[in-house]
């Protein structure tokens, strides 16, 4: 998933016409892995306001669901300027058991929509957008 994502993320990159250093009001793309639960191996995960989180099949037990909503939320709230972090995470629908214990827990923290998926796949992957509740998402 990672070498995916770092692959998109170079395809999509925008060179600016004049090279020029980058200013702190400029975007910044990265893609990581997080080992949930603890504080990141990389520090950049959280030296920068985070924007956008991507999760990728990593609920598979109910054991790891309060891990991971804990990290979401941590994650989240770590924005010093009230600006909404969106979370992302497609999920294949293994056990009904986990599920519902993964959206419970999304639903005790965040504002969840289940977002629509292609009819060849609906049933067996689910894909979920967040937000920490009480969060503006339009700010």
């Amino acid at each position: 998933m990672l070498r995916v994502l770092n692959k998109n993320i170079e395809a999509c990159r925008v060179e600016p016409k004049y090279k020029k250093k980058r200013t702190e009001s400029e975007q910044v793309v990265y893609a990581t892995e997080y080992l949930w639960g603890g504080l990141p191996e990389d520090m950049q995960i959280v030296s920068e306001p985070v924007d956008l989180v991507v999760a990728s099949d990593c609920v598979y037990h109910e054991g790891v669901v309060a891990l991971l909503v804990q990290t979401l939320g941590a994650l989240c709230r770590s924005r010093a300027d009230g600006a909404p972090t969106v979370v992302v995470v497609g999920q294949e629908l293994r056990s009904d058991l986990v599920h519902q214990a993964f959206v419970e827990g999304l639903l005790s923290t965040f504002v969840v929509h289940r977002m629509p998926v292609s009819e060849s796949v609906d049933g067996a992957f689910a894909l979920y957008v967040a937000w920490l509740k009480g969060v503006d998402l339009l700010s």
